[in-house]
């Protein structure tokens, strides 16, 4: 009996421990989200190289593509010292190989030691759609509500 009771209790254990696991760390939900705030934090870091890698090759955004982002992150990154992605409430929604994550943004930038927004605030972010498209990983291949063209 006991033996049992032992062993429904670690096999219970180890089906919460694989869905936790799946849910948070394996899922296209997770990976997806991942991708969005890897791509948040290599702004902070300044990494042009790792948000280029979680770009996709298709990336489209207007008349903009990824050859032109790589240009204009080049000169983004000589002009401003620092920057700060924050995102909250992601609301990713996946079919198939194509995903879109909902999300609210706030960018803050710094110049000559001033810090200021150029997008939201922390009162408003502004509402973004990030399109991703799975690869071999996701990729980010689009993002409406955001104006490239400003940068």
């Amino acid at each position: 009996m006991k033996r049992s009771l032992l062993f429904l209790i670690l096999t219970l254990a180890g089906t919460a421990i694989g869905v936790v696991t799946y849910h948070f760390w394996l899922s296209p939900r997770a990976r997806i989200k991942s991708v969005v705030e890897d791509t948040a934090r290599a702004f902070l870091a300044n990494n042009q190289q790792a948000i280029l890698d979680n770009i996709s090759p298709e990336f489209e955004h207007r008349s903009i593509t990824k050859p032109m982002v790589e240009v204009n992150l080049a000169a983004y990154f000589r002009e401003f010292q620092s920057t700060k992605v924050i995102l909250s409430d992601h609301c990713i929604q996946v079919r198939g190989d194509q995903a879109i994550d909902s999300t609210g943004a706030v960018v803050l930038a710094s110049r000559q030691g001033e810090r200021f927004f150029i997008l939201g605030s922390f009162a408003s972010p502004v509402p973004i759609a990030i399109r991703l498209k799975k690869h071999r990983q996701w990729q980010i291949s689009g993002v409406e509500g955001l104006n490239l063209e400003r940068f």
